[in-house]
């Protein structure tokens, strides 16, 4: 493990060893962000309406595509209709 010369260790074992330990890291971090990065993006867009309707301002609908993160989100939920509980909930109150 302990190599002197430096021409016996660039062709050694060793280095070819943690040259493919280092690559496959690499390849392991960036296949987790881009699987990250993927989720992410689809959960964010899944609660950005793709047409909004205001017949007044006490009634508003909102029309969402159909994703599989709302999909899963309404099975964990148990809801069979087209509800959907959003990100946060803001309450403007006049005083």
């Amino acid at each position: 493990m302990k190599e002197t010369n430096k021409i016996t260790y660039d062709f050694g074992k060793l280095k070819r060893f943690l040259t493919v330990v280092r690559l496959q890291m690499q390849d392991t971090i960036l296949t987790l962000v881009k699987r990250c990065y993927v989720g992410l993006s689809e959960y964010l867009l899944a609660f950005v309406p793709t047409s909004v309707k205001i017949t007044n301002p006490n009634n508003v609908e909102n029309t969402y595509r159909e994703t599989p993160v709302l999909q899963e989100s309404r099975k964990l939920r148990g809801e069979q209709d087209d509800a959907l509980i959003g990100l946060f909930l803001i309450d403007l109150v006049k005083t």
